[in-house]
């Protein structure tokens, strides 16, 4: 419920950061408090995740150890950010400009992609006989890294214009 109402006001907010660049001053005419509260809710739940990940840290730190490899799923940002010692306002900030970085690239990049597929179906072919070599399996992250034809048409370069305007035939 906390994390729709987040991607509600992220959505919501986004949306009028680019119409406000688009009109500019004008956009300081209208008042628009969900604009407002949808900044406040934001910044409230990823400080809530921050907070969380600096206290953890600092409790690793002081016990002189690290997380258990229990405790470790691999690479998360935010983690290393707390690893740092970055205050948790830097933390915070540095999270809202990756999410908000990667929101338009990740959809630009998928929906280039399934166009791609939807139009070339040796490539669609080939990528779905790698992922069916998986079984019925989840594949874990690692997994996902050995997979170098599926990092080839995610490759947001020269890969995926290849794969777009190379000839099938």
């Amino acid at each position: 419920m906390r994390g729709e109402k987040f991607g509600e006001a992220f959505k919501y907010v986004t949306e009028r950061v680019g119409l406000t660049a688009r009109i500019g001053k004008l956009a300081a005419i209208f008042h628009d408090e969900k604009y407002t509260e949808g900044i406040k809710y934001i910044h409230e739940y990823v400080e809530g995740y921050v907070h969380k990940a600096v206290e953890q840290n600092k409790k690793y730190a002081s016990l002189g150890q690290e997380k258990s490899k229990d405790e470790s799923s691999g690479y998360v940002f935010l983690n290393e950010l707390a690893k740092k010692g970055y205050n948790e306002r830097k933390i915070q900030d540095e999270l809202l400009n990756i999410l908000l970085a990667g929101r338009d690239t990740t959809a630009s990049l998928l929906a280039h992609l399934w166009y791609t597929l939807a139009r070339r179906p040796d490539v669609f072919n080939k990528l779905r006989a790698h992922v069916l070599s998986l079984g019925n399996q989840m594949p874990n992250f690692e997994q996902i890294k050995e997979m170098k034809y599926l990092q080839y048409c995610l490759n947001e370069g020269q890969s995926i214009s290849f794969l777009f305007w190379s000839d099938p035939r």
